[in-house]
């Protein structure tokens, strides 16, 4: 059947080509300064995980999105286990993260910072196409942000 060796072809291409690839699951879709609630993301990737692995995210732009570092930040959440942070201590990330040896999955947390604004602002995060991986299927969420002024 044609389509069968169309789809085999296509998927030893991803599997052998793209080996690892790397998605983004949305867990909680919200942030809210007022009771240090914190969205909460996970990125996965698949494939091979005997090396760490940078992963670069984007964030989107427009009128309600969110600037990371003004309006919320990035850190490691608990389970993380980051290299090098130890335990108790919040890992504060850019927009270039890296996933460790032997973990499939890094789990991140958006945090509101605050601000005066009484408007809800849209974290808008996206797995970008980098080195190493391909991106994978989710690979964009949003994170809504509430910070209301005092």
């Amino acid at each position: 059947n044609e389509a069968w060796d169309e789809y085999q072809d296509a998927w030893a291409t991803a599997n052998y080509a793209h080996g690892v690839t790397v998605g983004l699951i949305v867990e909680n879709d919200v942030a809210d300064a007022r009771n240090g609630g914190t969205g909460r993301v996970r990125l996965v990737r698949t494939g091979r995980d005997d090396a760490p692995l940078s992963v670069e995210l984007g964030f989107g732009s427009g009128p309600w999105a969110a600037e990371l570092n003004k309006d919320f930040r990035l850190v490691g959440a608990p389970r993380s286990q980051l290299p090098g942070v130890k335990p108790g201590e919040v890992a504060v990330l850019g927009s270039t993260v890296e996933i460790p040896r032997g973990q499939r999955e890094l789990a991140l947390q958006v945090e509101a910072l605050p601000k005066t604004a009484r408007n809800a602002t849209l974290v808008k995060l996206q797995v970008k196409p980098g080195s190493g991986y391909a991106t994978g299927y989710p690979s964009s969420g949003e994170v809504v942000i509430y910070s209301p002024g005092k």
